[in-house]
Protein backbone atom coordinates (compact mmCIF):
# COMPACT_ATOMS: atom_id res chain seq x y z
CA UNK A 1 0.00 0.00 0.00
CA UNK A 2 2.71 2.45 1.26
CA UNK A 3 4.37 1.53 -2.47
CA UNK A 4 0.86 3.02 -4.05
CA UNK A 5 -0.39 -0.63 -5.21
CA UNK A 6 -4.01 -0.32 -5.12
CA UNK A 7 -6.16 -3.13 -3.59
CA UNK A 8 -9.89 -4.08 -4.12
CA UNK A 9 -12.21 -3.25 -7.01
CA UNK A 10 -11.51 -0.51 -9.48
CA UNK A 11 -13.13 3.11 -9.10
CA UNK A 12 -15.16 3.90 -11.43
CA UNK A 13 -13.34 5.67 -14.53
CA UNK A 14 -9.95 3.94 -13.63
CA UNK A 15 -9.06 0.28 -14.57
CA UNK A 16 -6.48 -1.85 -12.39
CA UNK A 17 -3.77 -3.77 -13.55
CA UNK A 18 -1.36 -5.45 -11.13
CA UNK A 19 -2.10 -2.90 -8.53
CA UNK A 20 -1.75 -0.10 -10.91
CA UNK A 21 -4.39 2.52 -11.96
CA UNK A 22 -4.93 3.50 -15.59
CA UNK A 23 -7.60 5.84 -16.56
CA UNK A 24 -10.79 4.38 -18.77
CA UNK A 25 -11.52 6.74 -21.19
CA UNK A 26 -15.21 6.28 -21.57
CA UNK A 27 -16.02 6.28 -17.95
CA UNK A 28 -13.66 9.11 -16.94
CA UNK A 29 -15.70 11.27 -19.40
CA UNK A 30 -18.55 10.76 -17.57
CA UNK A 31 -16.96 11.57 -14.28
CA UNK A 32 -15.89 14.79 -15.50
CA UNK A 33 -19.55 15.47 -16.19
CA UNK A 34 -21.00 14.52 -13.14
CA UNK A 35 -18.34 16.95 -11.02
CA UNK A 36 -19.31 19.85 -13.64
CA UNK A 37 -23.17 19.28 -13.59
CA UNK A 38 -23.06 19.37 -9.85
CA UNK A 39 -20.56 22.65 -9.92
CA UNK A 40 -23.10 23.81 -11.94
CA UNK A 41 -25.66 24.23 -9.16
CA UNK A 42 -27.70 20.30 -10.19
CA UNK A 43 -28.55 18.57 -6.81
CA UNK A 44 -27.82 14.91 -7.31
CA UNK A 45 -31.53 13.61 -6.95
CA UNK A 46 -31.65 15.99 -10.68
CA UNK A 47 -28.02 14.69 -11.81
CA UNK A 48 -29.09 11.45 -11.21
CA UNK A 49 -32.20 11.83 -13.49
CA UNK A 50 -30.33 13.29 -15.82
CA UNK A 51 -27.20 10.90 -16.68
CA UNK A 52 -30.44 8.22 -17.22
CA UNK A 53 -32.05 10.97 -19.85
CA UNK A 54 -28.66 10.65 -21.41
CA UNK A 55 -28.46 7.39 -21.39
CA UNK A 56 -25.19 7.16 -19.67
CA UNK A 57 -24.83 3.31 -18.30
CA UNK A 58 -23.97 3.11 -14.08
CA UNK A 59 -20.85 1.75 -12.79
CA UNK A 60 -22.65 -1.30 -12.81
CA UNK A 61 -24.06 -1.44 -16.29
CA UNK A 62 -27.63 -0.68 -15.52
CA UNK A 63 -29.40 2.59 -17.44
CA UNK A 64 -30.79 2.98 -13.77
CA UNK A 65 -28.42 5.54 -11.28
CA UNK A 66 -28.83 5.41 -7.85
CA UNK A 67 -28.43 8.58 -6.07
CA UNK A 68 -25.87 7.23 -3.13
CA UNK A 69 -23.86 6.40 -6.17
CA UNK A 70 -23.72 10.00 -7.39
CA UNK A 71 -22.49 10.61 -4.20
CA UNK A 72 -19.38 8.03 -3.77
CA UNK A 73 -18.19 9.57 -7.03
CA UNK A 74 -18.20 13.02 -5.97
CA UNK A 75 -16.58 12.53 -2.82
CA UNK A 76 -13.68 9.54 -4.13
CA UNK A 77 -10.52 11.45 -3.72
CA UNK A 78 -9.17 9.43 -5.91
CA UNK A 79 -9.94 11.33 -9.04
CA UNK A 80 -6.94 13.78 -8.25
CA UNK A 81 -4.69 10.91 -8.26
CA UNK A 82 -4.50 10.85 -4.35
CA UNK A 83 -4.35 6.82 -3.53
CA UNK A 84 -5.98 6.22 0.20
CA UNK A 85 -6.36 3.43 1.50
CA UNK A 86 -6.93 1.25 4.65
CA UNK A 87 -10.73 2.99 4.61
CA UNK A 88 -12.59 -0.41 5.60
CA UNK A 89 -11.20 -2.76 7.87
CA UNK A 90 -11.46 -7.02 8.17
CA UNK A 91 -13.11 -7.37 11.20
CA UNK A 92 -13.52 -11.12 10.93
CA UNK A 93 -11.25 -13.35 8.79
CA UNK A 94 -13.67 -16.04 9.01
CA UNK A 95 -16.45 -14.26 7.09
CA UNK A 96 -14.81 -11.71 5.97
CA UNK A 97 -16.47 -9.59 7.62
CA UNK A 98 -15.58 -5.39 6.86
CA UNK A 99 -16.56 -2.05 8.66
CA UNK A 100 -15.30 2.01 7.63
CA UNK A 101 -12.13 2.03 9.52
CA UNK A 102 -13.20 5.16 12.33
CA UNK A 103 -9.65 5.56 13.23
CA UNK A 104 -8.78 2.05 14.43
CA UNK A 105 -6.01 1.93 11.99
CA UNK A 106 -3.83 5.07 10.16
CA UNK A 107 -5.23 5.94 6.50
CA UNK A 108 -2.54 4.83 4.24
CA UNK A 109 -2.25 8.38 1.47
CA UNK A 110 -0.19 8.18 -1.66
CA UNK A 111 -0.02 11.69 -3.49
CA UNK A 112 0.20 11.75 -7.59
CA UNK A 113 -0.08 8.29 -6.83
CA UNK A 114 -1.61 8.15 -10.53
CA UNK A 115 -3.38 10.22 -13.67
CA UNK A 116 -6.18 12.33 -12.24
CA UNK A 117 -9.50 13.22 -13.76
CA UNK A 118 -10.32 15.89 -12.14
CA UNK A 119 -7.83 18.78 -10.95
CA UNK A 120 -7.85 19.07 -7.22
CA UNK A 121 -9.40 22.58 -6.88
CA UNK A 122 -12.64 21.20 -8.91
CA UNK A 123 -12.58 18.60 -6.29
CA UNK A 124 -11.55 20.70 -3.09
CA UNK A 125 -14.84 23.05 -4.77
CA UNK A 126 -17.57 19.76 -4.80
CA UNK A 127 -16.24 18.82 -1.45
CA UNK A 128 -17.06 22.74 0.18
CA UNK A 129 -20.57 22.50 -1.99
CA UNK A 130 -21.17 19.07 -0.48
CA UNK A 131 -20.66 20.45 2.85
CA UNK A 132 -22.01 23.58 2.60
CA UNK A 133 -25.60 21.84 0.92
CA UNK A 134 -25.58 19.48 3.73
CA UNK A 135 -25.87 22.08 6.34
CA UNK A 136 -28.72 24.02 4.48
CA UNK A 137 -30.72 20.78 4.53
CA UNK A 138 -30.12 20.37 8.06
CA UNK A 139 -30.99 24.02 8.55
CA UNK A 140 -34.00 24.19 6.56
CA UNK A 141 -36.80 22.95 8.93
CA UNK A 142 -38.83 21.68 5.61
CA UNK A 143 -36.41 18.52 5.70
CA UNK A 144 -34.82 18.49 8.63
CA UNK A 145 -35.17 15.22 10.88
CA UNK A 146 -37.20 16.63 13.51
CA UNK A 147 -40.12 14.70 11.50
CA UNK A 148 -41.03 11.80 13.39
CA UNK A 149 -41.65 9.40 10.13
CA UNK A 150 -38.01 10.78 7.96
CA UNK A 151 -36.44 7.53 6.46
CA UNK A 152 -38.49 5.18 8.29
CA UNK A 153 -41.43 4.91 5.90
CA UNK A 154 -41.04 1.84 3.42
CA UNK A 155 -42.69 0.31 -0.05
CA UNK A 156 -43.57 -2.64 0.50
CA UNK A 157 -44.07 -3.04 -3.97
CA UNK A 158 -40.64 -1.73 -4.18
CA UNK A 159 -38.77 -1.47 -1.10
CA UNK A 160 -38.38 2.19 -1.32
CA UNK A 161 -38.39 5.18 1.10
CA UNK A 162 -41.24 7.06 1.67
CA UNK A 163 -41.30 11.16 1.16
CA UNK A 164 -42.70 13.92 2.37
CA UNK A 165 -44.79 16.16 -0.21
CA UNK A 166 -47.39 18.74 -0.22
CA UNK A 167 -50.54 17.43 -1.73
CA UNK A 168 -52.19 20.51 -3.02
CA UNK A 169 -56.34 20.35 -3.78
CA UNK A 170 -57.07 23.52 -4.14
CA UNK A 171 -59.45 25.25 -3.04
CA UNK A 172 -59.05 23.14 -0.01
CA UNK A 173 -55.57 23.82 1.93
CA UNK A 174 -52.46 21.95 1.44
CA UNK A 175 -52.28 18.75 2.88
CA UNK A 176 -49.07 17.05 3.95
CA UNK A 177 -48.68 13.28 2.62
CA UNK A 178 -45.86 10.85 2.12
CA UNK A 179 -45.68 8.71 -1.25
CA UNK A 180 -42.96 6.15 -2.48
CA UNK A 181 -39.83 7.88 -4.24
CA UNK A 182 -40.12 5.56 -6.70
CA UNK A 183 -44.00 6.81 -7.25
CA UNK A 184 -42.71 10.56 -7.43
CA UNK A 185 -39.57 9.90 -9.96
CA UNK A 186 -41.33 7.45 -12.37
CA UNK A 187 -44.96 7.94 -11.83
CA UNK A 188 -46.80 4.43 -12.25
CA UNK A 189 -44.96 1.16 -12.51
CA UNK A 190 -43.91 0.67 -16.26
CA UNK A 191 -41.47 -0.78 -18.43
CA UNK A 192 -38.71 2.29 -19.56
CA UNK A 193 -37.56 2.34 -22.91
CA UNK A 194 -34.31 0.56 -21.51
CA UNK A 195 -36.31 -2.64 -20.62
CA UNK A 196 -36.10 -1.44 -17.00
CA UNK A 197 -39.30 -1.64 -14.55
CA UNK A 198 -39.47 1.47 -13.14
CA UNK A 199 -41.95 3.71 -10.70
CA UNK A 200 -44.53 2.29 -8.82
CA UNK A 201 -48.49 1.80 -8.44
CA UNK A 202 -48.11 2.18 -4.03
CA UNK A 203 -50.28 5.71 -3.14
CA UNK A 204 -49.62 7.96 -0.76
CA UNK A 205 -50.67 8.24 2.57
CA UNK A 206 -51.96 11.38 4.63
CA UNK A 207 -49.65 12.26 7.67
CA UNK A 208 -52.44 12.21 9.89
CA UNK A 209 -53.67 8.69 8.86
CA UNK A 210 -50.38 7.41 10.46
CA UNK A 211 -50.00 9.32 13.04
CA UNK A 212 -53.74 8.40 14.29
CA UNK A 213 -52.98 4.93 13.61
CA UNK A 214 -49.96 4.91 15.06
CA UNK A 215 -51.24 6.29 18.45
CA UNK A 216 -53.28 3.23 18.09
CA UNK A 217 -51.07 1.11 17.99
CA UNK A 218 -49.30 2.11 21.48
CA UNK A 219 -52.47 2.69 22.75
CA UNK A 220 -53.27 -1.42 21.72
CA UNK A 221 -50.20 -2.50 23.75
CA UNK A 222 -50.51 -0.30 26.57
CA UNK A 223 -54.50 -1.25 27.25
CA UNK A 224 -53.61 -5.19 26.54
CA UNK A 225 -49.74 -5.13 27.81
CA UNK A 226 -50.35 -8.47 29.61
CA UNK A 227 -51.26 -10.17 26.45
CA UNK A 228 -48.79 -8.79 24.81
CA UNK A 229 -46.01 -10.02 27.39
CA UNK A 230 -47.23 -13.35 26.97
CA UNK A 231 -47.95 -13.57 23.17
CA UNK A 232 -44.18 -12.41 22.60
CA UNK A 233 -42.57 -14.47 25.40
CA UNK A 234 -44.58 -17.18 23.81
CA UNK A 235 -43.46 -16.68 20.01
CA UNK A 236 -39.38 -15.69 21.61
CA UNK A 237 -39.50 -19.37 23.79
CA UNK A 238 -40.89 -21.04 19.98
CA UNK A 239 -37.82 -19.87 18.38
CA UNK A 240 -35.25 -20.75 20.89
CA UNK A 241 -36.93 -24.39 21.15
CA UNK A 242 -36.52 -24.75 17.40
CA UNK A 243 -33.07 -23.97 17.45
CA UNK A 244 -30.43 -26.71 17.77
CA UNK A 245 -27.79 -26.88 20.01
CA UNK A 246 -24.88 -27.14 18.03
CA UNK A 247 -21.92 -27.04 20.06
CA UNK A 248 -20.70 -30.52 19.49
CA UNK A 249 -20.76 -30.38 15.84
CA UNK A 250 -18.85 -26.65 16.06
CA UNK A 251 -16.44 -28.43 17.67
CA UNK A 252 -16.02 -31.67 15.41
CA UNK A 253 -15.79 -29.12 12.27
CA UNK A 254 -12.93 -27.04 14.23
CA UNK A 255 -11.21 -30.22 14.75
CA UNK A 256 -11.38 -31.12 10.97
CA UNK A 257 -10.32 -27.74 9.79
CA UNK A 258 -7.24 -27.75 11.98
CA UNK A 259 -6.27 -31.11 10.71
CA UNK A 260 -6.50 -29.93 6.87
CA UNK A 261 -4.42 -27.15 7.66
CA UNK A 262 -1.55 -29.14 9.14
CA UNK A 263 -1.82 -31.37 6.45
CA UNK A 264 -1.27 -28.31 4.25
CA UNK A 265 1.73 -27.15 6.22
CA UNK A 266 3.08 -30.90 6.04
CA UNK A 267 2.28 -30.70 2.29
CA UNK A 268 4.26 -27.42 1.60
CA UNK A 269 7.47 -28.56 3.61
CA UNK A 270 7.21 -31.94 1.14
CA UNK A 271 6.92 -29.67 -1.61
CA UNK A 272 10.16 -27.82 -0.64
CA UNK A 273 12.07 -30.61 0.12
CA UNK A 274 11.54 -31.84 -3.56
CA UNK A 275 10.23 -34.94 -2.95
CA UNK A 276 7.08 -34.20 -5.28
CA UNK A 277 6.11 -32.10 -8.13
CA UNK A 278 4.80 -28.93 -8.54
CA UNK A 279 2.10 -30.45 -10.45
CA UNK A 280 1.23 -32.51 -7.45
CA UNK A 281 1.40 -29.90 -4.80
CA UNK A 282 -1.00 -27.61 -6.39
CA UNK A 283 -3.47 -30.58 -6.99
CA UNK A 284 -3.24 -31.50 -3.55
CA UNK A 285 -3.12 -27.91 -1.71
CA UNK A 286 -6.40 -27.10 -4.23
CA UNK A 287 -8.26 -30.21 -2.98
CA UNK A 288 -7.47 -29.28 0.77
CA UNK A 289 -7.93 -25.63 0.26
CA UNK A 290 -11.59 -26.77 -1.13
CA UNK A 291 -12.61 -29.09 1.78
CA UNK A 292 -11.35 -25.89 4.51
CA UNK A 293 -13.76 -23.25 2.32
CA UNK A 294 -16.22 -25.86 2.74
CA UNK A 295 -15.96 -26.73 6.12
CA UNK A 296 -15.47 -23.00 6.78
CA UNK A 297 -19.34 -21.97 5.29
CA UNK A 298 -20.61 -24.90 7.54
CA UNK A 299 -19.37 -23.23 10.92
CA UNK A 300 -20.24 -19.73 9.77
CA UNK A 301 -23.92 -21.11 9.61
CA UNK A 302 -23.66 -22.95 12.80
CA UNK A 303 -22.07 -19.80 14.25
CA UNK A 304 -24.94 -17.73 13.02
CA UNK A 305 -28.00 -19.77 14.77
CA UNK A 306 -26.28 -19.67 18.18
CA UNK A 307 -25.94 -16.03 17.85
CA UNK A 308 -29.94 -15.88 16.78
CA UNK A 309 -30.56 -18.03 19.97
CA UNK A 310 -28.17 -15.59 22.18
CA UNK A 311 -30.30 -12.66 20.92
CA UNK A 312 -33.57 -14.68 21.62
CA UNK A 313 -32.64 -14.97 24.67
CA UNK A 314 -31.70 -11.39 25.22
CA UNK A 315 -35.33 -10.13 24.35
CA UNK A 316 -36.80 -12.76 26.15
CA UNK A 317 -35.26 -11.09 29.25
CA UNK A 318 -36.14 -7.69 28.07
CA UNK A 319 -39.65 -8.29 27.18
CA UNK A 320 -41.54 -7.19 30.17
CA UNK A 321 -39.12 -4.44 31.39
CA UNK A 322 -39.71 -2.41 28.16
CA UNK A 323 -43.70 -3.13 27.67
CA UNK A 324 -43.97 -2.21 31.43
CA UNK A 325 -41.87 1.29 30.39
CA UNK A 326 -44.40 1.52 27.94
CA UNK A 327 -46.82 1.22 29.38
CA UNK A 328 -46.12 3.90 31.80
CA UNK A 329 -46.10 6.80 29.25
CA UNK A 330 -48.50 9.15 30.09
CA UNK A 331 -48.72 11.39 26.74
CA UNK A 332 -47.90 11.04 22.99
CA UNK A 333 -46.42 13.40 21.34
CA UNK A 334 -43.54 13.61 18.23
CA UNK A 335 -40.82 13.25 20.76
CA UNK A 336 -42.51 10.14 21.86
CA UNK A 337 -43.06 8.40 18.66
CA UNK A 338 -39.69 8.80 17.13
CA UNK A 339 -38.19 7.71 19.76
CA UNK A 340 -40.23 4.32 19.79
CA UNK A 341 -41.20 4.25 16.14
CA UNK A 342 -39.03 1.84 14.12
CA UNK A 343 -40.53 1.69 11.01
CA UNK A 344 -43.59 1.83 8.86
CA UNK A 345 -44.01 -0.82 5.94
CA UNK A 346 -47.19 0.43 3.38
CA UNK A 347 -48.58 -1.91 1.29
CA UNK A 348 -51.23 -0.04 -0.02
CA UNK A 349 -53.78 2.01 2.30
CA UNK A 350 -55.60 -0.68 3.79
CA UNK A 351 -52.41 -2.52 4.56
CA UNK A 352 -50.06 -0.66 6.67
CA UNK A 353 -48.09 -2.40 9.54
CA UNK A 354 -45.83 -0.63 12.58
CA UNK A 355 -42.87 -2.10 14.17
CA UNK A 356 -41.94 -0.68 17.38
CA UNK A 357 -38.88 -0.14 18.72
CA UNK A 358 -39.22 -0.95 22.24
CA UNK A 359 -35.50 -1.33 23.55
CA UNK A 360 -32.88 -0.04 21.82
CA UNK A 361 -30.32 -2.30 23.86
CA UNK A 362 -31.81 -5.56 22.79
CA UNK A 363 -32.59 -4.56 19.52
CA UNK A 364 -35.99 -5.23 20.30
CA UNK A 365 -38.56 -4.85 17.55
CA UNK A 366 -42.37 -5.66 17.58
CA UNK A 367 -44.64 -6.08 14.65
CA UNK A 368 -47.89 -4.65 14.85
CA UNK A 369 -49.81 -5.39 11.98
CA UNK A 370 -53.14 -3.20 11.45
CA UNK A 371 -56.03 -3.40 8.94
CA UNK A 372 -57.21 0.02 8.30
CA UNK A 373 -60.28 1.11 6.44
CA UNK A 374 -59.67 3.37 3.57
CA UNK A 375 -61.72 6.35 5.61
CA UNK A 376 -58.84 7.51 7.64
CA UNK A 377 -60.57 9.31 10.53
CA UNK A 378 -61.91 5.53 11.12
CA UNK A 379 -60.24 3.42 14.25
CA UNK A 380 -57.76 0.45 13.22
CA UNK A 381 -58.89 -3.39 13.63
CA UNK A 382 -57.22 -4.95 16.63
CA UNK A 383 -53.51 -5.61 15.77
CA UNK A 384 -52.22 -8.92 16.01
CA UNK A 385 -48.53 -9.81 17.69
CA UNK A 386 -46.13 -11.40 16.20
CA UNK A 387 -42.50 -12.52 16.72
CA UNK A 388 -40.60 -10.13 17.31
CA UNK A 389 -38.19 -9.13 14.17
CA UNK A 390 -35.00 -10.94 15.01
Amino acid sequence: MERGFAFGVSAFGYNTKNGKLTINEDEAKTVKLIFDLYLSGIGIYSLQKELENRGIPSPSGSPLWVASTVRVILKNEKYTGTLKQKKTLTTNYLTHKRKTNEGEEKYIIVENNHAPIVDKETFDKVQSELQRRRSAVFENTQYSNRYVWSGKIECAMCKSKFGRRHNETKPNPPQIVWRCSQSVQYGREKINAQGQKVGCNNKAVHEEFLKENFLAVLNTVINNKDLVIQELKTAVCQEIAKSPNNADEMKSITSDIERITARKGKLIDTYVDGLITKAEFEQTNNRYSTQVEGLKKQLLALELGNETVETLQQKLEKIETVIENLARLKEFGDSICGELLHKVIVDGREKISFYLLTDKNADMFVKMPVSVSKGYHQQPQHPNHTAPDS
